[in-house]
Order: structure tokens, then sequence, then C-alpha cells
């Protein structure tokens, strides 16, 4: 049976990837800043680009502690319209685990690992033809992400330390769409998320989130691509 810090391990990296692609098929930066790359055994494309990359592995480098004591409630990536407004939204909703419920639980190793491989290839392979689902890509667009947080002790001690630089979202982070769309739910004894996508601009009430500042442009890549087995 996997351990909390194993789940969140496996949930950051699963997310790392999706974010990738998330901002490939949403055109939030050009195809050619992207390389293509296989994960979970599915063809994908992640981003060439250093600024980018670090930009996304310390966002969730920072929040895995949080996701390791099951704090999270949700992390979700918002892509911006020009005019810096929120146009879609890809929460993944992390269903909470307690640890007792995981004593006197078995599962095959082997197994669950397949199960996870086989589901994750399904929502990547989804994911990557969500433009048939969505409404066009905002132009001129960035994206910033978010971190729900259900442990407010948690979520203290986690902005106490230096790495966390994270900030209190603003309302109009929190402005979400109204249609929402279930891509795709992986449950398996080492991951338990949901994530949904919310793609009009109307809005719901204020919720308690934190935000890092959104991403810019980076310019244009230079050098080949490069594949990863």
């Amino acid at each position: 049976q996997a351990t909390m810090d194993e789940q969140g391990a496996v949930f950051v990296e699963m997310l790392e990837v999706c974010i990738h692609t998330i901002l490939c098929v949403r055109k939030v930066y050009p195809v050619e800043a992207f390389a293509r790359h296989r994960a979970f055994g599915v063809p994908v494309f992640m981003s060439r680009h250093p600024g980018v990359n670090t930009y996304i592995a310390e966002v969730l480098t920072s929040a895995t502690a949080l996701v390791q004591a099951n704090a999270v409630e949700q992390l979700t990536v918002c892509v911006l319209d020009g005019a810096n407004r929120v146009a879609e939204r890809y929460a993944f909703e992390l269903n909470q685990r307690l640890p007792e419920e995981e004593e006197g639980k078995k599962s095959d190793d082997v197994l669950a690992v397949n199960d996870t491989v086989y589901l994750m290839r399904a929502l990547l392979m989804k994911l990557q033809v969500a433009d048939q689902h969505l409404p066009e890509p905002p132009g001129d667009s960035t994206f910033t992400i978010l971190l729900h947080s259900r442990n407010d002790d948690a979520l203290k001690s986690f902005l106490a330390q230096p790495e966390a630089n994270w900030i209190d979202a603003t309302d109009e982070d929190l402005r979400c769409p109204s249609t929402v769309w279930q891509l795709k739910r992986v449950t398996t004894p080492i991951v338990d998320f949901a994530l949904n996508v919310y793609y009009t601009r109307h809005t719901t009430p204020r919720e308690r989130t934190l935000d890092v500042e959104p991403h810019p442009h980076p310019p244009p890549p230079t050098g080949g691509e490069e594949d990863l087995l």
C-alpha cells in the first residue's frame, strides 16, 4: 500500500505532465515552445522553455508538502485571457484520505501501479483532445495556479516556510466559469482525484485560496526537440 508521501509524490508528478499538456492544447504558448516526450506510455508535449519549466517545477515542489499532508482540497490551473480574466479553470480535485482508513488495507502494488498508469493514459488522451469540447482558446493568454487548502493549521505552517512563495488569490482570480465538464476521475490505491474543467465566464462566491503570480510569455525557445522514453 502506498504511503501518504508516495501518493503525494505520484500526484505531483502527474500534475506536472497535465499542466504542460494544458498549456500546449489550449495554446497558451505556441506549439514551437513544446517538445515531444512520453509519459505514462502516452506521447505528450512538454515545454522546452527553461523559464516556464522552472516556474511549474517550483510551484509544484513548494506545494508537495501540503499534498503529502493531505491538506490540499484542489489545485487549479487557470488560463487567463488578454485582459487577465479567468477564461478557463482546470481543477484537480483530491479526495481526502484519512490515514486510519488506510490501516489494515492491502493491495497488490503491481496491480495498483498498472491501474494508475492505465487511468493516467486515459486522462492524458482525453486532455489532448479537449479542444473538441471547449470554446476557442482566448488570445494572448497566460496562466496561473491556485491552491485550495482544507486544513488551516497545515496552511499556516506551510506559509511560514521561506520557500512557500504563495499569495492570497484576488477576487478576479476566483471568478469561476459556471459550466463544468468532468474530464476524468482517477481512483486507485495510489491516487484519487478528478479533473473538472470550467469554461465559461460566469462567477461563483469567493473561496479561500492561495495563488502564485501569473507566468508571462517566454521568448521563443531555440534548439531541436528531444524525446524521453
